[in-house]
This record gives C-alpha cells, structure tokens and sequence, in this order.
C-alpha cells in the first residue's frame, strides 16, 4: 500500500481512471461533438509544401505526390494502401499536414499525430468511412499505458468527429502486425473479409496448424524467421500470429504459408497484390523453380529487403576439384520489363532459398480489376 502510494504510481492510475471514464455528454441524447476553430474548422492537403532529406514514395491515391519514408513498416503500409481495392484516397500524416489529436499523460499534455488518414471507397448508398491508421512496430508497446491514453483519446475523437454528421463516419485503429492491415481496412470498410480475400481467418479456439490452416505472414516477416538460428518454417508457429483457411481445397503441408506479393515483375504468374502459397523449399534441384530467396547483394525495390520471389536459374562452370561450381546464379523476372537480379557469391551457401512458391489464391470475382 506504502509503495501504491508513492506519487508517480498514484498519477499513473488517476490518468488511467480519467482514461477510461466517457463524457456525460457522450450519449444518445447528448452526443460528443467536436469544439471548433471557427475561423479554420478542417484542414486540407491542399495546404501542404514540405521538404525533406528523408527517402520518400511517389503516389498516386493521393492528393499529395509522395509519401515520407519513416520506416520499413510504413513504406509497407504505403505500398499496400496503394494496391488495395478498398482505398479510395489517403494521406500520409506529417506535422506540416496538422491532423494532431491532443491527449494527457501523467499530468503532462501530449499529441498523437496518427500515421495515416485513409478515406475507404463506400459501397453504393453508404456514407465516407474515414480511417484514422497508426502503425505500430513489431517491438511491442514502450510505455503501455501511454498507447492507452493515446487510444483513448483518438476514439473519442473520431467519435465526436462523426457525430456532427458532416464529415462521414470515422475510425481510429492501431496495426501492430502489417499482415493484419488488410482485415483492418475491410473491418472499417464494412465489408465481410470472406468477400475480399482468397481465405478465412480462423480463430484462435479451432486452429489446428497444417491441419485445418496455414500462417497469413509477410515474404519478411517468413525470411526473418527462417534465418534465425535454429529456427525453419517447419517449427512451432510461434513467428505468425493470424492464421487462415484458404477458400480453395488445397492440400497442407507443414511449413506451408500465405504471403501477399507486390509488385508486377512476376506477372502474368503472379499479378501485383496476389496472395501466394509458399511452401519450404524441397531438396534437389533447384533450376527452374520460382523461389522465395534471401541475399546480402539484393536490394528489391519491391519488397524493400534482402529477399525477392523470382525464377532460379543456375550458370555452372567446371571445377578440377568437385566437377563444378556455381560460377553465377541468375534470378529471373517473368516481366521482360524487368532485369534480372545476377549473383556472383563466392560459396553457395551465400544464397539461402526460404520457400517455393506453389500458387495463387484466386480472388473473389468482385475484387477483380
């Protein structure tokens, strides 16, 4: 009780208390509504000009023409916001833009500036969705309690920001697993995930991994996993958190995964935003196979990382010791628009192979474009 009492502990809970309590005022009756600037009630895109020495993104579901780099997540979530079929427009969120939802901590004023400002495409009849998207970092929350008082005061926000009825309906949501970015936009949108996705996502209480389901998981986040020591594909499923049953009969093997692949250099086997299954490479040659492939000397413009999905091809050469040796191994694009990816590694083992790719998942027909 002594040490419950010490002031900082007392101020942390007092701002978890105040948290948690909803405004009289936020009610059926009385609903909570936004205090405005009545000399500048919104802000617009149109009023933005910034400079930066930061990498950025070209655009084009924007009303801005690039996006600020600020991590590999972000560029994902950039890349992915661009693809899908249920963005209509969207923003990347910077301080010039403005959108800062003021919160307080500990007795101490705070902003968040959410990452994202998402306007999802409406069905026929329906209102704008507005989200309001904040990515999170696979390395877990800082200060937990913080991330509540921020979330706290973001959905009040968007819920006040939605009462006045003028603007749409808005949300505001944390993504904390990039795989899990495309169940957000179709949870917010409305739409049932069954008629967007090529798969189901199947709860915690009935997964049988392998069995009756595979891991939904980014191309690397399923790279990072398989080059940590002692671990592979084939091991216990503790590197994917979402875990799927594909819409199509397909036959499960242990190790087996889904992943989304961006980008057109694969096409026409895999058009850019496929979902793909993967399966742990098999022995014996690989000449010819289309590969998940991890190397130091790949830069991928598509994946951002050391990892690329093309079609292995192996030039040898003749070697007085063994018979041969790889004197370069060349990852084929299907695209001619594309060059290939050529590697010059002094050992094979320079090369790691993480999966194979097996198909693509087709579709809903309404997802189509």
């Amino acid at each position: 009780m002594r040490e419950i009492a010490h002031e900082k502990h007392v101020t942390r809970i007092r701002s978890m208390l105040l948290d948690a309590i909803q405004p009289v005022a936020a009610s059926e009756e009385a609903p909570l509504v936004p205090l405005l600037n009545r000399f500048k009630p919104w802000l617009s895109t149109r009023d933005v000009n910034e400079r930066t020495a930061r990498p950025v993104v070209s655009l084009e579901k924007s009303h801005l023409n690039y996006a600020m780099v600020m991590s590999t997540d972000e560029e994902y979530a950039i890349k992915y916001l661009e693809s899908s079929a249920l963005v209509e427009c969207f923003v990347a969120n910077t301080r010039h833009l403005g959108l800062q939802i003021s919160y307080e901590y500990q007795d101490n004023q705070h902003v968040c500036i959410p990452d994202f400002i998402i306007r999802l495409r409406p069905a026929a009849g329906a209102e704008a969705r507005i989200l309001v998207l904040e990515i999170k970092g696979g390395g877990g929350d800082r200060e937990p309690n913080q991330v509540a008082a921020k979330t706290a005061a973001a959905q009040k926000w968007v819920k006040a920001v939605s009462n006045l009825g003028k603007h749409g309906t808005w949300e505001f949501r944390i993504c904390r697993e990039l795989v899990r970015l495309p169940l957000i936009l179709s949870e917010c949108a409305g739409e049932e995930p069954e008629r967007i996705f090529p798969w189901k996502e199947v709860p915690v209480e009935e997964r049988s991994p392998w069995v009756n389901c595979l891991p939904l998981t980014s191309l690397k986040a399923a790279a990072g996993s398989w080059s940590r020591e002692q671990a592979s594909l084939e091991d216990a499923p503790e590197w994917a958190e979402t875990w799927v049953k594909p819409n199509e009969n397909l036959d499960f093997e242990k190790g087996m995964f889904i992943a989304q692949v961006q980008g057109d250099s694969m096409i026409p086997l895999i058009p850019n935003g496929s979902w793909c299954v993967f399966r742990p490479a098999r022995a014996g040659s690989r000449e010819g196979r289309v590969l998940l492939v991890w190397h130091s000397g790949i830069s991928d413009p598509h994946t951002g990382g050391q990892y690329t999905v093309k079609q292995y091809h192996s030039e040898k050469a003749a070697d007085a010791e063994q018979g041969w040796h790889h004197a370069r191994i060349v990852l084929k694009p299907r695209n001619p628009a594309y060059e290939p990816i050529v590697l010059e590694p002094q050992d094979e083992n320079e090369v790691q192979v993480i999966a194979e790719f097996v198909r693509v998942l087709e579709v809903p027909e309404r997802m189509r474009v």
